[in-house]
């Protein structure tokens, strides 16, 4: 029995892209990251990662992510809302793949100073004020609220 000429090359086409795709995946390196803050070690879920100035990730609840990357060196970055960003230089040979915990300070935002002081003369303007304006359904129509100042 002789296979038709076309089963034959579908066959040889399938195996040479399995074999390209398995010889990528063997090329691909991986970080896994554990993102958590410095004073308490809880996991820090939605910190963004960046892989050589790219936004790449973001951590999951658990404040882990996993980034794959071609082999060789690369610069990580990781921030977060009100915490300082980490960069840190990773260096990966092919198919390794390796676990970084990442440790991010909190970053106190500095306030100008602010001053009290006592006055009676904004109750009396309150006071003289109109009433505040609401928020008044449409007709059922109509499907939106509509803004009307009271009066």
């Amino acid at each position: 029995m002789t296979l038709p000429l076309k089963t034959i090359r579908t066959v040889a086409v399938a195996l040479a892209m399995a074999a390209a795709a398995s010889r990528a995946a063997a090329q691909e390196a991986a970080l896994v990251l554990t993102v958590t803050a410095s004073e308490t070690q809880a996991p820090l879920p939605g910190a963004q990662v960046k892989l050589d100035g790219r936004g790449v990730a973001v951590t999951d609840a658990g404040g882990t992510v996993r980034v794959a990357m071609a082999p060789g060196a690369h610069q990580v970055e990781v921030s977060a809302i009100g915490r300082h960003v980490q960069t840190l230089r990773a260096t990966l040979a092919a198919g390794r793949t390796e676990d970084v915990e990442v440790q991010l300070m909190p970053d106190a935002v500095p306030l100008r100073p602010v001053t009290a002081s006592e006055s009676r003369g904004w109750e009396q303007d309150f006071l003289r004020r109109p009433a505040m304006p609401s928020l008044d359904p449409a007709p059922p129509s109509a499907g939106r609220w509509i803004y009307r100042p009271r009066t």
